[in-house]
């Protein structure tokens, strides 16, 4: 079934280094690790320096502890571990989870079981994260203080992501909107083609 090093090496390519944006209720995050996770896994006494100096080896338990094992990645096509791993790891994993259960119309109680892996596994795989991503888009736009059911948006979103800032002139989150798309953008891409 899946394994985790594509998707990995994009996560990281896509989360950058270290950052303490005041917007960013995550707080301190360094390559999408934020300190209150980083101090779950090695401690309470961590501080934001041990953050910065965070190692692929921390990285990873971290990642397997939090994210791969939980949802059972391991389980799941390749395609559907992608694109549920990457919104988990962006946006919560309970949030993830739950809008796989629903599309697949399982229980969504955020809990990665048998009968969420088997009803994954039976999903057209095109279709699903085709879908998963215009959901995940949908979820972003909506956060960052947008319409999401403005169609003109979402096309925009799917297809020109730098041209949607000039559309909002307020909201915390409008700085990263475009980023955000471009990666949903890219994962759909990447999953749909194969390359990851």
């Amino acid at each position: 079934m899946a394994t985790k090093e594509r998707i990995v090496k994009f996560i990281k390519d896509r989360e950058g280094g270290f950052v303490q944006d005041p917007n960013d209720r995550g707080g301190a995050t360094n390559k999408g690790i934020t300190i209150a996770l980083f101090r779950q896994y090695f401690g309470s006494g961590r501080t934001v320096s041990d953050l910065k100096s965070i190692t692929d080896e921390q990285w990873m338990r971290i990642f397997d502890g939090e994210f791969w094992n939980p949802l059972h990645c391991d389980l799941m096509p390749q395609w559907a571990a992608d694109v549920i791993l990457d919104f988990a790891f962006h946006s919560g994993k309970d949030r993830a989870v739950k809008y796989a259960q629903s599309m697949c119309r399982v229980s969504a109680d955020g809990v990665v079981g048998r009968i969420t892996i088997d009803a994954i596994g039976r999903q057209d795989s095109k279709k699903f994260v085709e879908q998963y991503c215009e959901l995940r888009r949908k979820y972003l736009l909506r956060i960052a203080g947008f319409d999401d059911k403005n169609e003109q948006l979402l096309r925009i979103a799917r297809t020109a992501p730098s041209q949607i800032n000039k559309y909002l002139s307020r909201g915390k989150n409008k700085k990263y909107i475009s980023g955000w798309c471009v990666r949903v953008n890219t994962l759909q891409r990447k999953v749909l083609s194969g390359e990851l």
